[in-house]
């Protein structure tokens, strides 16, 4: 079901390799909550987790898709001057450890 937008979005893009590396290393960027609290935390969940992938990815691919779509400045990979992924990050980070500070409460 996912081979047919995946080519879509392969033939039909026009930016250079550089650019896709950027947006590789902004949701590779994703990772890093789920590892190093997955590590260091014993009051995290799966769940938590995947809300805080979710959420990243919404923020950074959103971000990214604004400037292709003409919503945003073209080409928008910033966000007060911090990359797409950074600011996904965060948002990922605030969702984990929200929800690992849940868990310790309870």
């Amino acid at each position: 079901g996912l081979m047919v937008p995946i080519v879509w979005g392969a033939v039909s893009y026009e930016g250079t390799l550089i650019q896709l590396l950027k947006i590789k290393f902004d949701l590779l960027l994703q990772c890093v909550p789920a590892f190093y609290l997955g590590v260091h935390s014993r009051t995290l969940s799966a769940k938590t987790v995947m809300a805080g992938l979710v959420t990243g990815l919404a923020v950074t691919l959103g971000l990214s898709l604004a400037g292709w779509l003409g919503l945003a400045e073209q080409n928008v990979h910033k966000l007060w001057g911090f990359h797409s992924g950074v600011v996904g990050l965060a948002a990922n980070l605030l969702v984990c450890l929200a929800g690992t500070a849940r868990s310790s409460k309870a």
